[in-house]
């Protein structure tokens, strides 16, 4: 049997997601805990319906021995609203820029280091050999289909 520690904690809701928008199966709250956005399951005992987002709950939650979170009560609710946290206006006389990057899926990012490993075995510490090695298996796996 799973051994797993309860803790209570006091945390706003950022956000409810339901069962039927979760690709889990089951319902989670999203809060913020230890300076980010954490996602905290809820236990089948515990209705989403009683969540939402903006208030503060103290809740019982229990850690699996994975280290993740879920909600098996909700011990009580703060009764005030917070509200979400306005962007400071943006200066006119200030430019913005942005660097525009394209992101990589994952299958992608991986495929490309793989190649990088072949090339960096074929090239045996020659940089200039490195970069027609990579090209080489680069074009080879397009041809595959692999990239």
């Amino acid at each position: 049997m799973a051994s797993t520690t309860i803790i209570k904690q006091k945390l706003t809701v950022k956000k409810i997601i339901g069962k039927a928008q979760s690709k889990f199966g089951k319902a989670s709250l999203i809060v913020p805990m230890n300076g980010k956005d954490e996602f905290l399951g809820l236990n089948d005992g515990v209705d989403e319906t009683a969540f939402e987002a903006g208030k503060t709950y103290e809740l019982e939650l229990a850690i699996s021995k994975s280290g993740k979170r879920y909600v098996r009560g909700i011990i009580s609710q703060d009764a005030t609203v917070a509200e979400a946290p306005k962007p400071a206006p943006a200066k006119k006389e200030e430019a913005v820029e942005t660097e525009v990057v394209q992101a990589l899926d994952r299958d992608t990012r991986i495929t490309l280091m793989n190649i990088g490993n072949v090339a960096a075995n074929l090239a045996a510490g020659d940089l200039d050999n490195f970069d027609k090695a990579f090209r080489a298996v680069k074009k080879l796996y397009k041809e595959e289909g692999v990239l």
